[in-house]
C-alpha cells in the first residue's frame, strides 16, 4: 500500500529478499513509502535474481510517487544458482524491477553484491549520494527492453554524486556502470553527473550493449559519446582500501525529474 515507513530494522540471513516495499498488486506502485536507516545483510542465500532491498511494479501502467530508500546499510547479497541453468548469480543491493518509477535512492551504503543498484526499466528515479563498494559485477546496472511504450521508456532518471566501485576480484569484463538497451534508445536514460568511478579490474567505467553495438568506454570516451558525467571523476584502476572512500559529493537537487 501507500504511506508506509520501514525504519530502524536489522534484517539478516535472508533466503530471498531482505525488505520488499511497493504498492498493492494491480492497483498502484505505491506512494509515500519510506525505507530508511535499516541494516540488511546476507541476502539471497537460497534463491537468485533478488536483492537485499527490492521493489516491483505489477503492471506497466501503475501510478505512484514520492517513495524513498535512504540511509540503509546493505552488505553481502550472495545469490544461489543451485538447480538452475545459470552460470552466474544475480544478487543485487537495491533492485527496482519491472519499470518501477518515482523512487529516490539517497545516502545508501552497499557492499559486496553482484550489482549495487539495478534499475530494470524505470523512469523518474533519483539515485543520489550512494556509496557502492566492492561490486562483483556492476555498481550501477540499467536495462531497457522491448515492449515498452513511450510512456514507460527508461528515461528521466537522475544519477548524481554516487561512488561506484567494482571489486578487485571481479571478472575482467565488469565495469562500474552497465547499460543494456534492446530499443536502441542510447543515452536517454536521464542525467548522470558528479559520480566517482573506481575500477580496479578494467580500464573502462561504462559498458553499453544495444542491438547495434557492445562496447566499453573510458570516462572521456563516455563523456564524448553521451554528453553525460561531464563533472564526474575517474579515480582509476587502483583500488581503495577496504573502507568506503571518504568522499562526500555536494549535490543540489534543483528540480525533480519530469
Amino acid at each position: 500500500g501507500s504511506s508506509k515507513v520501514i525504519s530502524g530494522n536489522t534484517v539478516t540471513n535472508n533466503g530471498y529478499v531482505g525488505i520488499r516495499a511497493e504498492g498493492q498488486r494491480a492497483l498502484s506502485s505505491g506512494s509515500n513509502i519510506s525505507v530508511q536507516n535499516n541494516i540488511i545483510s546476507s541476502s539471497c542465500l537460497k534463491l537468485d535474481d533478488c536483492a537485499a532491498l527490492y521493489s516491483w511494479q505489477y503492471n506497466l501502467n501503475q501510478t505512484g510517487s514520492n517513495n524513498i530508500f535512504s540511509g540503509n546499510t546493505i552488505k553481502d547479497s550472495i545469490g544461489n544458482i543451485d538447480g538452475t541453468p545459470s552460470t552466474h548469480t544475480v544478487a543485487n543491493g537495491i533492485y527496482l524491477d519491472n519499470v518501477q518509477h518515482d523512487y529516490t535512492l539517497l545516502n545508501n551504503s552497499i557492499t559486496n553484491a553482484d550489482n549495487g543498484v539495478y534499475v530494470n526499466g524505470g523512469y523518474n528515479n533519483v539515485i543520489v549520494r550512494n556509496m557502492l563498494h566492492g561490486m562483483r559485477s556492476n555498481a550501477l546496472r540499467i536495462a531497457t527492453w522491448n515492449g515498452l511504450t513511450p510512456a514507460n521508456y527508461t528515461k528521466n532518471n537522475m544519477v548524481l554524486g554516487n561512488v561506484f566501485e567494482t571489486s578487485p576480484t571481479a571478472g575482467s569484463g565488469t565495469t562500474p556502470a552497465y547499460y543494456y538497451d534492446q530499443m536502441d534508445s542510447s543515452f536517454i536514460y536521464g542525467t548522470f553527473d558528479n559520480n566517482y568511478y573506481f575500477h580496479p579490474n578494467t580500464a573502462a567505467v561504462v559498458h553499453e550493449t544495444t542491438t547495434q553495438l557492445s562496447r566499453n568506454y573510458n570516462l572521456s570516451a563516455w563523456q564524448a559519446a553521451s554528453g553525460q558525467d561531464l563533472q564526474s571523476t575517474d579515480i582509476g584502476s587502483s583500488c581503495p582500501d577496504a573502507t568506503l572512500p571518504s568522499i562526500t559529493p555536494v549535490i543540489t537537487l534543483s528540480a525533480s525529474p519530469s
